[in-house]
């Protein structure tokens, strides 16, 4: 009994779909490794002495007239980056934030500006190297993603989800083995200046509301799955030809 053509043909992209479909996708939550709160008197009064950092405090972004030094603030996050196998591709990398309340004193009605996503391919600072302020606050290395973690309309109280694939993927292609890391900086460019009072987004820091780097990856098809895809699809194109003959 001969067999038709349009059955063998069926034959041939069930065969390359079963081969050549990637495997199914593995995700990893990836905890943040390292975070810092940065404020910045600088710009305000002439002198270094009001720059510090702090490991400790809630992740913040804005300005305060209300502390020993008036500053701007911003926080820092990183990632220790876990290995990708041979034969694996990183086809989404989401980063997860808790904003969790905004606040504000008179003459603010509201937080004011929107807190930008700044990243570093080159900064791979651990908690222990962060001890100063220096080479994470005023890096110029830090660039705008485009992406906006908040605004004065968001919502407290939610998770925000970034897509940072692109980000990611940099630091896996520019940064060594031993220091992979991927660094953000959360910051508000309309403060540029402090105003009365005080203005300030917090975003979770630890715990239950710790930021996290959500990966995920696929197997590759296999060198043996591209041959086997190969010489089955040279076995149903003979049988095609023996078919027409």
């Amino acid at each position: 009994m001969k067999t038709k053509i349009p059955s063998l043909l069926a034959t041939l992209c069930v065969g390359f779909f079963l081969v050549l479909t990637p495997g199914e996708a593995a995700t990893v939550v990836v905890n943040v490794d390292a975070y810092g709160l940065y404020w910045d008197s600088t710009p305000l009064n002439g002198a270094t002495s009001g720059d510090a950092n702090s490991q400790a405090g809630p992740l913040t972004v804005g300005n305060r007239a209300d502390a020993t030094y008036l500053r701007l603030e911003r926080s820092w996050l990183s990632f220790a980056l876990p290995s990708i196998t041979a034969g694996e591709t990183l086809v989404s990398a989401k980063l997860r934030i808790y904003y969790d309340s905004k606040s504000f004193s008179s003459p603010n009605s509201d937080v004011s500006g929107d807190v930008s996503l700044y990243h570093n391919p080159n900064h791979n600072q651990t908690a222990t190297q962060a001890s100063t302020n220096q080479a994470i606050y005023n890096s110029a290395n830090f660039a705008n993603t485009g992406l906006t973690v908040a605004t004065p309309t968001t919502d407290t109280g939610t998770w925000i989800e970034l897509d940072v694939a692109t980000q990611v993927l940099l630091d896996y292609a520019s940064d060594p083995a031993a220091t992979r890391y991927s660094s953000f900086r959360l910051q508000n460019d309309t403060l540029t200046a402090i105003t009365a009072g005080y203005n300030l987004y917090t975003f979770g820091r630890s715990g239950e509301f710790a930021p996290q780097l959500i990966l995920t990856s696929i197997p590759e098809p296999s060198g043996v799955a591209m041959a086997v895809a190969g010489f089955s699809a040279l076995a149903v194109w003979t049988r095609i030809r023996r078919h027409e003959r």
